[in-house]
């Protein structure tokens, strides 16, 4: 391991991992994804992959909505040729959404947005060709009838997508490999550095040079490579485990899984979407 070398190394085979090989060799570039434990393993085994925009900190812009179109636009086109490629559905569906008002400032907000809602409403209508419009309690009680029948009612957005997060990642990892690009098993434990560049990462059984490093990580890994991050981001995450805990409850089906999906049981017809 100490005497191997390539052009880039990525950190991590969940989904950016995947997808960073899978586009880096497509371009003819060499690359190997470190993976601790298995791909799609972690986060990107369990996401519900929803698409869209969101308001999240840093995401608040017009910038962020011509990525999100670009985004769109990528999964429809890598759900027909991922499927051509490896043989594996990632289960890209269009699937409406509802965003509940519960009291009359969300009621306003809802049916005048502004600011950045404004802009993602325009967006969404004009750009996208979504159908956004509001429902009164009783038709969005009709759409779905598991809702807080208190809500004062609901935007309807009818264009948003979502899809299988962890067969994604298995699509991309195997299509990357197709392309050239190698998985490896091992942990990163640090960064070599040569007259203050990044020329490789550290493992257990030694080094592997490179001429770049793609850290793809989750948060809970960074500060062993000994990255810096948010002030914010370090203080939720003091004392937390260096792998995330299962978002589902105990008893469901999905944290009884132990094992990460493998590529050829995501191939096979019977095996998708937990359903609960």
């Amino acid at each position: 391991m100490s005497e191997y070398s390539t052009d880039v190394v990525i950190v991590g085979g969940g989904l950016v991992g995947a997808a960073t090989a899978y586009f880096l060799s497509g371009e003819g570039i060499d690359c190997v994804v470190v993976e601790r434990d298995g791909i799609a393993s972690h986060a990107s085994g369990f996401s519900y992959a929803a698409l869209g925009t969101f308001d999240e900190a840093g995401m608040t812009d017009s910038a962020h909505l011509d990525v999100a179109s670009l985004g769109m636009r990528l999964h429809r086109e890598l759900a027909e040729s991922l499927l051509d490629e490896t043989g594996v559905n990632v289960e890209f569906r269009e699937r409406p959404s509802l965003s509940l008002a519960f009291d009359e400032d969300e009621v306003v907000a809802a049916q005048s947005p502004e600011g950045w809602e404004r802009d993602r409403r325009l967006w969404e209508e004009d750009t996208q060709g979504y159908d956004v419009r509001w429902l009164t309690t009783e038709e969005a009680l009709q759409v779905e009838p598991r809702i807080n029948p208190e809500v004062l009612g609901a935007v309807y957005t009818e264009g948003t997508c979502d899809v299988n997060a962890q067969r994604l990642t298995l699509a991309l990892a195997a299509g990357a490999e197709q392309k050239g690009a190698r998985f490896v098993r091992g942990t990163v434990t640090g960064l070599s550095k040569v007259g203050g560049r990044v020329r490789g990462v550290t493992l257990a059984e030694g080094e592997m040079a490179c001429d770049k490093v793609v850290v793809a990580t989750g948060p809970w890994e960074r500060g062993r490579l000994g990255l810096a991050g948010r002030a914010d981001t370090d203080a939720a995450l003091e004392g937390a485990d260096s792998a995330p805990a299962s978002p589902w409850p105990p008893d469901s089906r999905v944290s009884r899984r132990r094992r990460p999906l493998r590529l050829d049981q995501a191939r096979r017809p019977d095996v998708g979407r937990p359903h609960f």
